[in-house]
């Protein structure tokens, strides 16, 4: 008969706890071997099941791996990650680390496995969580995260290299999140990247010119009181409005207001109802120890309620909720390019229209949509208000170039 699954369980369970004791490492190896001769003896192998065995094998004898006390979960998930089994890995860590036990190495193999799943079509947020568990395995680290960091250079160099590309493309953008990035990269590489500090030159010194701009300019209308500052949005510029919705700078409760104001524009009823609701939800995002049950929300209210993660792309997800909290028509689908056959064509959006972009391939079928707010012709951006925007809902700015359509909600 065929060895069983609780049989093969328990070999392996001997055979850790046999390692686990600090005996010699050739004393378990042949302790393990007697086990299975023996067993050989009078029952066949299912070699399927002991193909899990054989790979356990191989990562043990790569190496000191398990040279210190390790458990049997962090084995289990450095199995998979070393067969490449990174899916496993990914969700045996994650379990982990919900559970608030991110160890060096279920740290260092959720990081991993995270950017390994997804380096092919890689999102700055994806990357930041695998930076971040990156710092905790490093932080923590001991002689088994080195040896499998010696092991991933290449991997490691990859994630380095999407890292700077990332943080050069958000320099204007995103400026929080590139800092933090760049910080976690001096400490996973010990390098104090030239970018990095040409970025914080560059950064300190367009503050202190947009500080003494603005103070010369509050000095100047206010008869030099120095006490009768002027609110710092009240006196950008266009342009340096929209950084600042991109940054966040700008409170939801005066978000509309101050759309029509600094953009010069009148949001049409329609829109308002829509923006209202949606700006109601500004700053909901992805959690990265659990699914955020406002996300799932937007999944559940347009007929989507099996989808139980905030993993799953929830861009078409937002937008439809929105639209149909105001009783609008809204395409019943999860894909960003359903939006090019619902609502009214226009050629000349306003604020509050929605717009479609395409996504790797323009032919193709991913995308994503959003509420359009502006477009800066000069640099041949477009900003708008959505979600799943680096993993929430905020401004963002993208390229014009990839503009499929723009479509205006009808009833």
């Amino acid at each position: 008969m065929k060895i069983s699954t609780v049989l093969m369980k328990q070999l392996v369970l001997e055979y850790f706890i046999s390692t686990g004791q600090n005996l010699n490492f050739h004393y378990s190896l042949n302790y393990f071997q007697s086990k299975v001769q023996l067993l050989s003896k009078t029952i066949s192998f299912d070699f399927k099941k002991l193909k899990y065995l054989v790979t356990l094998f191989s990562v043990l004898l790569s190496g000191n791996v398990f040279s210190q006390k390790i458990s049997f979960s962090e084995k289990r998930i450095l199995v998979n990650y070393k067969k490449g089994n990174f899916y496993k890995a990914y969700n045996l860590s994650k379990k982990q680390v919900e559970k608030r036990n991110d160890t060096p190495i279920i740290s260092y193999c959720y990081a991993l496995s995270n950017y390994q799943l997804n380096k092919h079509n890689l999102k700055s947020y994806r990357l930041d969580k695998s930076l971040k568990f990156l710092v905790i395995a490093i932080e923590k680290s001991d002689n088994q995260v080195i040896e499998l960091i010696n092991s991933d250079s290449a991997t490691l160099k990859e994630i380095k290299l999407k890292a700077e590309q990332f943080s050069k493309h958000e320099l204007v953008t995103r400026n929080k999140r590139s800092v933090k990035r760049l910080d976690r990269m001096i400490v996973i590489f010990n390098d104090t990247s030239e970018l990095y500090i040409a970025y914080l030159e560059n950064v300190a010194l367009k503050k202190q010119k947009i500080i003494e701009d603005r103070l010369a300019n509050s000095r100047s209308n206010s008869g030099g009181n120095k006490f009768n500052q002027p609110n710092e949005i009240a006196f950008q510029t266009k342009k340096d409005f929209l950084v600042s919705l991109v940054e966040g700078k700008v409170l939801k409760s005066e978000l509309i207001q101050l759309l029509e104001q600094k953009l010069n524009v009148t949001i049409y009823p329609s829109q308002r109802k829509v923006l209202h609701t949606a700006v109601q939800e500004y700053g909901v995002e992805n959690f990265d120890k659990s699914n955020n049950p406002e996300v799932l929300k937007y999944f559940k209210e347009t007929g989507f309620g099996y989808i139980k993660t905030d993993e799953t792309s929830w861009c078409a997800a937002f937008v439809n909720y929105c639209v149909k909290q105001n009783g609008y028509k809204y395409p019943h689908s999860l894909t960003a390019r359903s939006w090019l056959g619902q609502g009214k064509k226009v050629t000349n959006p306003k604020t509050g229209d929605i717009i479609i972009f395409w996504r790797e391939k323009k032919n193709g079928w991913k995308g994503h949509v959003a509420f359009f707010v502006e477009a800066d012709k000069e640099k041949g951006l477009i900003y708008c208000y959505g979600g799943n925007q680096d993993g929430k809902v905020c401004v963002k700015a993208y390229p014009e170039e990839r503009v499929l359509a723009y479509r205006r909600v009808v009833n």
